[in-house]
């Protein structure tokens, strides 16, 4: 079946060569009766007188008898010379018949290799896909134990959060105090002014005692100077405290710059590392493809050759079957010419072996025939079961194109999942630069909020300098006790400006530490934004390492806290026993002048009123009472409507039940709530938790 048959080119028909074959000669009377040979029914009677004429006739007779017996063996012989060439085709047949099976059956063996190669790749890849799914479920099992590391970290915050709020209504309570003191000292100053304009009518009856007021004034300006010495003192420590902790705000806010700065490269460079990766397996893939494209074109060239060679060879045994049968034909001549002319002698004997010859072909036929029906059958089943590779093969291609339909579904899918990478980091980016400006801008409030310090520091200055030279003209006309009670309250004063001065110290302290616990806060909010980005990539190994960066930080900034607390506390036992050793102070001296009050003084002035009694702590208490309580922060729950924390349950349920539909409505939700807040720092978080859910939403899109 669609070997084309090589038909070799027909003997021509020989001519036989004239038998020579010599007449006996005319039998002699006596041998005519004796002779019993070919020729004996032609026997006369005895006595028959044979005369020339018979004889010529009888010789006549046997020429004709010899003529007709060389014309039929010259039939036979071309009959046998033409039963040799059928049986010369029918060889040639079977030949090239038995050519096209081996080379069939080859083709067969070959297409059955295929395909076990085929199944082995099958079984392979379907390997290969199970292992990925191993390695699939370890990875998802891997995010959730980071998750939950990283929802235990936020419980830890939570609860330092906690205690830094404790510390804040701490510290309200104590600006309640020095607001209260703050009153104090406003009702001081007041009867100071009332005092100052009683001192200004008595002014006229104080000329008598210049001498003894100058005197004394020796004696005061000395305490004076002892005085201010150890208020320069006071001011330069409080200075010096000051520039300290501005210096410490200022370093911590470069450092958290810092940080930042080195996050937003950080999450850069793992961008362009992914992108790196993604560009490699294309590019890979790509290399991969054109190998086995190379490689199917190769074998293409390979059987085009192998089917080159087997017909170049296929032709060859044709020419060299041709000589054979040529020279063949030439043995055959000749044997047929010896066979001519030993024809007479083994005319019986050839016609025995042309009948066993004749039995032998009519063999040869029925196995031809057997064979033929065999070859038949297995061209049948080859046909089938070339027409079942072919299914077969159709299939795996089909597989293949799925294969490459499928990769490029995922490599599209790696693309839309790099772009919104992209779109996450750029925002981000607009959040981390929001951030810094806010930083920048807080920490302009603060230098501002120092020069304005600095500028109330000078005014208090110049109008302690006014309040000094005021008592000083005061005390070189006023009695002794006058003078010991303005002293008593010029030093009681400069206590209050000092008090006051550390209490706006505080504030400043309390302020600085307020914006660093924010800026704290945003920096973990974007750390923990980060490392969720990084989770969806696998990063496995990054992600331990910034979970226990975030713990490093949270402990130092802890420890912060905690000095910066210890450090308020100090300050405060100070103030404390500063207060109470200048009120000590005070105290002797009052008393002092009190017994300097029972001697007899000439020209003794009239009683000056005496100050209002001291608040008792149930004044105090109610008048922190009626301060508003303006130094708590509102929390963030407050701000933001109260179904969002029911909106992101019901979102992270939908994603661990696999409903991305319903996740996708409650994000949309989520967002129409994110554009209606007003709260920067609520809606700064709020962006967060979008940001978080839409990442947690590709994620299960991608598994």
């Amino acid at each position: 079946m669609g070997k084309k048959r090589v038909r070799l080119p027909t003997p021509k028909p020989r001519k036989l060569p004239q038998l020579a074959v010599k007449l006996p000669p005319p039998p002699r009377p006596s041998q005519e009766i004796s002779s019993g040979g070919l020729f004996s029914f032609l026997k006369r009677p005895e006595h028959t007188v044979v005369t020339l004429e018979d004889h010529e006739q009888l010789l006549r007779k046997k020429e004709v008898m010899l003529a007709s017996q060389a014309a039929e063996f010259e039939r036979k012989a071309r009959a046998l010379a033409g039963r040799e060439n059928s049986l010369k085709d029918r060889e040639i047949t079977m030949s090239q018949k038995e050519r096209a099976f081996r080379d069939k059956d080859a083709l067969v063996k070959e297409t059955l290799a295929s395909v076990s190669r085929a199944e082995r790749r099958r079984a392979d890849i379907a390997k290969e896909n199970d292992l990925l799914e191993v390695k699939r479920h370890e990875l998802e099992e891997q995010v959730g134990a980071l998750k939950s590391r990283l929802d235990a970290l936020q419980r830890d915050a939570g609860q330092k959060r906690a205690l830094l709020g404790g510390t804040e209504k701490d510290l309200a309570k104590k600006y309640a105090e020095l607001n209260h003191l703050q009153h104090r000292l406003d009702q001081r100053e007041q009867l100071l002014e009332t005092k100052e304009k009683v001192l200004n009518e008595k002014e006229s009856g104080l000329l008598g005692f210049d001498q003894q007021l100058k005197r004394q004034q020796r004696e005061l300006s000395e305490r004076d100077k002892h005085g201010l010495s150890e208020l320069a003192q006071l001011k330069e420590e409080l200075a010096r405290k000051q520039d300290l902790s501005i210096a410490d705000v200022l370093a911590q806010n470069k450092a958290l710059q810092r940080e930042l700065q080195k996050r937003s490269q950080e999450l850069a460079q793992r961008e362009k590392q992914l992108e790196s990766d993604a560009d490699s397996r294309m590019k890979a893939r790509e290399q991969e493809l054109a190998n086995k494209a190379r490689k199917l074109t190769l074998r293409e060239q390979a059987i085009d050759e192998e089917i080159a060679a087997r017909t170049k060879s296929a032709e060859q045994d044709l020419v060299n079957r041709s000589r054979k049968l040529a020279i063949r034909e030439q043995a055959i001549d000749g044997e047929i010419t010896n066979r001519m002319k030993s024809a007479e002698q083994d005319l019986t004997a050839k016609k025995r072996e042309f009948d066993k010859r004749e039995k032998s072909i009519a063999e040869e036929e029925l196995r031809l025939a057997q064979h033929q029906s065999e070859l038949k059958e297995a061209e049948d089943g080859l046909s089938l079961m070339k027409e079942a590779l072919a299914e077969e093969l159709k299939g795996h291609m089909a597989e293949y194109a799925e294969f490459v339909a499928k990769w490029k579904t995922e490599l599209d899918s790696l693309n839309a999942a790099r772009s919104e990478i992209k779109k996450e980091k750029a925002s981000i980016t607009k959040l981390v630069q929001g951030d810094l400006r806010v930083l920048s801008e807080k920490e302009d409030e603060l230098v501002s909020a120092t020069k304005d310090f600095e500028k109330d520091k000078r005014k208090l200055i110049t109008e302690e300098n006014r309040l000094v030279e005021r008592v000083r003209e005061l005390e070189r006309v006023a009695h002794q006790h006058g003078r010991v009670e303005q002293q008593f309250q010029a030093r009681e004063k400069a206590l209050q400006a000092y008090e006051d001065a550390l209490g706006k110290k505080e504030d400043l302290i309390m302020k600085a530490l307020n914006k660093a616990e924010e800026a704290r806060k945003k920096a973990e909010e974007l750390k923990a934004k980060i490392a969720a980005v990084k989770e969806a990539k696998a990063d496995l190994k990054r992600l331990e390492a910034l979970r226990s960066e975030l713990e490093w930080t949270i402990e130092k900034e802890s420890r912060k806290v905690i000095a910066m607390g210890g450090k308020l506390h100090h300050i405060e036992d100070r103030l404390k026993e500063s207060k109470d050793s200048r009120v000590k102070a005070i105290e002797k001296r009052h008393e002092k002048a009190a017994k300097q009050e029972k001697k007899p003084v000439p020209h003794r002035l009239t009683p000056v009123t005496p100050p209002k009694p001291v608040e008792t702590e149930e004044h105090v208490y109610e008048a922190r009472a009626e301060i508003p309580e303006g130094h708590e922060e509102t929390g963030i729950a407050a701000a933001r409507p109260s179904e969002i924390p029911h909106l992101l349950n019901q979102a992270h349920d939908s994603l661990a039940a696999n409903d991305l539909k319903t996740a996708k409505v409650i994000l949309e939700k989520l967002m129409k709530i994110h554009s209606m807040l007003h709260d920067n720092d609520a809606k700064r978080t709020l962006g967060y938790e979008i940001l978080d859910l839409k990442t947690s939403i590709k994620l299960a899109a991608l598994s």
